[in-house]
């Protein structure tokens, strides 16, 4: 089962510990989907469902717990450090300030590897947020990308 796989143990704030789950900001979906034309009603009632779970969701996460806040730039934040931080711990990955950018951007394989499920929810919220942009000026500039 997914839900007992080490990252979402982590991720749901049911690993033990000192934890707290962590969630991502939808917002700017909720802003900018606000005026789509859906005419299909079981569109309409998905976006509702959507905004309902994470309007739920957002009374329980913590401020300091919203991974992925790509509007505010697109430097390791301090929930993501945090995330890693504990995930490092749980399968002695060396935890130190510089290896949790490369962790993060996938570029170390065998993290990568025993956690794929971060790369996977890291690239589908980016997407989600780029999709939600009112303008392609809000984007990033154009440039090689690098993990520090």
């Amino acid at each position: 089962r997914d839900a007992d796989l080490p990252f979402m143990l982590h991720y749901s704030g049911r690993a033990g510990g000192p934890t707290h789950p962590f969630g991502f900001d939808v917002s700017a979906f909720a802003a900018e989907s606000e005026f789509l034309l859906l005419m299909d009603a079981s569109l309409v009632i998905a976006r509702t469902q959507v905004l309902d779970y994470f309007a739920q969701q957002a009374e329980v996460i913590r401020d300091d717990h919203i991974l992925f806040r790509f509007s505010q730039g697109m430097t390791l934040g301090s929930p993501e450090a945090l995330l890693l931080q504990q995930l490092c711990t749980e399968m002695a990955f060396a935890r130190d300030a510089p290896r949790l950018p490369i962790y993060l951007a996938g570029q170390d394989a065998e993290f990568a590897q025993s956690y794929p499920e971060l790369t996977l929810l890291r690239d589908v919220v980016f997407m989600m947020r780029c999709f939600s942009l009112p303008t392609s000026d809000a984007l990033p500039s154009v440039a090689p990308w690098h993990p520090a």
